[in-house]
């Protein structure tokens, strides 16, 4: 059919507002545009529209990815990668969804590398809500490979962006990951005031699922503080609704543990392996089988398995922080030399922390 049936103008408007309602985590109405355009490109010749039907898959691409189906967003990239993707503002949104794709899967090196080729294409983004975007979910990988100031500088700016009305959801995500960063540096009373924030912003926009996730993030705060009961109050509703059972179990298990409760620990380790397999999750399957480690038998096997995996994938502050938990264990055991290693392996941990924070 011809292209003058179904106007040019018409498609990019439907595209543009599809998108928008994405970046919204506006579910019934992306879904309705969705619906619209797939209708559209049944009828038109996809060849006269060539870069429109890239973008109609890298949109289905990032839909997907808010609707968390992995499975068929990693089927999409087939009907994409193949094409040759030339227009600029095209390169950016392939870069910066597969960033956002594999900091979902905690494939946090794979990130790395598409959200700085993102950073190359940033300067052909025209809205400056995509560039908050852009931000937003980069102050979220900073924060998940623990380089806490960097994700504060860069929620900053997305705050600053997303402050007007209608964009109420992606400030509270900005107060979210603010709060988290704080959590990593320790300064608790800060972090409790962004989370807090975060939640009376979600709570008047009826967002439950958000609110689940201000729930774990309160589970975790007052968990890093050792208030161990009023963490697993919050942390409890979360895994209820099967809000990240996998991260949640070990919250759970290792508070638990503190309050030496090991039967209902043991119990929650169990089932967080269980999710992970599930979910398909690595890095939780080595926190789980490490907390469990840490508090049985110490299995030298175990403990490289996991120090092997979080220095693949670059995530320096946990093998800092398992070192030094290992180094106190054979301290224990006085067994010096591991203990001496251990040490300074974790060492060397802080240092690269100190230079990617350094180089970033």
């Amino acid at each position: 059919m011809s292209i003058d049936t179904v106007r040019i103008e018409e498609i990019t408007h439907l595209l543009n507002d599809w998108y928008h309602e994405i970046r919204s985590r506006n579910l019934i109405t992306s879904e309705k545009i969705r619906q619209e355009l797939e209708r559209k490109f049944q009828i038109i010749d996809v060849k006269q529209l060539p870069d429109l039907y890239i973008q109609y898959w890298l949109f289905e691409y990032r839909y997907l990815l808010l609707v968390e189906d992995f499975e068929q967003a990693d089927k999409i990239l087939t009907k994409i990668e193949p094409k040759r993707i030339t227009h600029s503002i095209l390169d950016f949104h392939y870069n910066f969804f597969k960033a956002i794709h594999h900091t979902v899967k905690e494939n946090y090196s794979e990130a790395r590398k598409y959200f700085e080729e993102a950073k190359k294409q940033l300067k052909w983004v025209s809205e400056p809500i995509e560039e908050g975007e852009f931000f937003y979910k980069i102050a979220e990988y900073y924060y998940h490979i623990e380089q806490p100031l960097l994700a504060v500088h860069n929620a900053s700016i997305a705050k600053k962006t997303f402050n007007q009305d209608g964009y109420e959801i992606k400030q509270a995500g900005c107060e979210n990951i603010l709060g988290l960063s704080c959590i990593l540096l320790k300064q608790y009373e800060q972090a409790e005031d962004y989370l807090l924030a975060g939640l009376d912003l979600v709570l008047k926009q009826k967002e439950e699922s958000l609110s689940l996730l201000f729930r774990y993030n309160l589970g975790l705060l007052y968990s890093e503080q050792n208030l161990s009961l009023v963490a697993i109050t919050h942390l409890n509703e979360a895994y209820e609704k099967r809000f990240r059972p996998h991260k949640t179990a070990f919250l759970l298990a290792r508070e638990h543990y503190k309050l030496e409760q090991r039967n209902e620990a043991e119990l929650l380790i169990e089932q967080g392996l269980g999710h992970c397999s599930e979910l398909e999750n690595n890095e939780y399957k080595y926190h789980l089988t490490l907390l469990r480690m840490f508090h049985n038998d110490f299995s030298e096997t175990v403990f490289s398995e996991g120090i092997t995996y979080f220095e693949r994938e670059e995530l320096w502050g946990y093998v800092q922080e398992y070192c030094e938990k290992a180094a106190l264990t054979f301290l224990s055991m006085n067994q010096h030399d591991k203990a001496c290693n251990c040490f300074f392996s974790a060492y060397k941990a802080k240092q690269k922390l100190v230079e990617k924070g350094l180089l970033k």
